[in-house]
Order: C-alpha cells, then structure tokens, then sequence
C-alpha cells in the first residue's frame, strides 16, 4: 500500500506491525495479505473473497518477497532487500496494515533503512527526475511518471487496487512547485 505510487520503482522492503493480526484472504485465484482489521475495506467492490487462516505479524517479519518492479533485484544485497520488516509506524486504521518502503523519501522510510541497512538509492535527481537507476523512466518528472507506472503495475498484475487519495504535500514559496523529501 502506498499514497506515492511513482515510488514503486524504487521499492525495498516491505513494513509490518509484529504486534498486528493479519490474515491469508483467497481472490481470484491469488492469495493476498492484509491487516485483518482492513479485509473488508481491502476487498470492496472486488467481488467474492475467502479467508483462509490468521498470521501473527511477527510471523511476517524475515519473509523474502519479489519486488513489483526488478530495477534493483539482483543487484543489491538480498539480505537486507526485498524482506518484510517491523515498524511501529505501521497501522491497520488504512491501507492493507502492510507498508511499501522506499527509503529515498519519506522520514520513517528513511530511518528503517538506516537502523536495517535497507538499500537507499539516489533515482531521482535535484530536478525530481529519475535517473539512470530506473532507464525505464529516466528523465521523467516524479509527478509525469504517476500514470505510466501505474498502468505498467496493472498490466504486469502487480496493482492490486487503485484509489485517489487526496493529501497536502509541500510547495516550494518560490517557484510555487510540490516538493519532495530526498534523502
């Protein structure tokens, strides 16, 4: 789950909360795992579903996992990418009770990624454009990458549900352009 989808390419790890219950739900021939607290509102308007059996969140932590986009697998450290970790900043109030981490933006992404040596990438520039990490975007403003990186998850059966959130981000006073945190 995410608010930021053209963070995806540059996707690490995942977060879950060891103190949370989640549950194996059976949907269209996949199996999915969501906060358990969070099936209901998960699978709106998706048709007939079947929950299979609880998990303890910290049966989660430890799990290797392929990430949606393969920009970085294979060429980073598999032992400290592409596992699910424990945050206490994980909830199961929205979202799936399951976190994407990309620690190149966001504050708490960030600190995961320090404490566990998550890999932080540099794939986006001063500009907010991705770099030669991510060639398939590269050159490509954040904001412009929205749509074709969604529409790739979909067709590629990596986009479970899209929904529009709507949340402030932070302008710049000057040039009166969003913002982005970049570590």
């Amino acid at each position: 789950w995410t608010t930021t989808p053209w963070t995806m390419p540059m996707h690490m790890a995942l977060a879950v909360n060891k103190d949370l219950q989640y549950v194996a739900v059976y949907h269209a021939e996949e199996v999915y795992i969501v906060a358990a607290s969070r099936v209901e509102t998960v699978f709106k308007g998706k048709g007939e579903y079947q929950v299979l059996c609880m998990i303890p969140g910290d049966e989660l932590v430890g799990l290797h996992y392929q990430a949606p986009f393969d920009f970085y697998q294979g060429k980073i450290a598999a032992d400290k990418n592409f596992i699910t970790y424990h945050a206490d900043f994980v909830t199961d109030t929205d979202g799936t009770g399951i976190a994407h981490e990309a620690p190149e933006f966001g504050d708490v992404d960030f600190q995961l990624a320090k404490e566990k040596r998550i890999h932080i990438t540099s794939a986006i520039d001063e500009a907010g454009k991705y770099t030669a990490e991510v060639p398939d975007y590269q050159g490509t403003l954040y904001l412009d990458a929205i749509d074709p990186i969604t529409e790739r998850m979909k067709t590629e059966g990596t986009l479970f549900k899209k929904e529009g959130i709507t949340h402030r981000v932070p302008y710049c006073p000057r040039s009166n352009t969003p913002l982005i945190q970049k570590a």
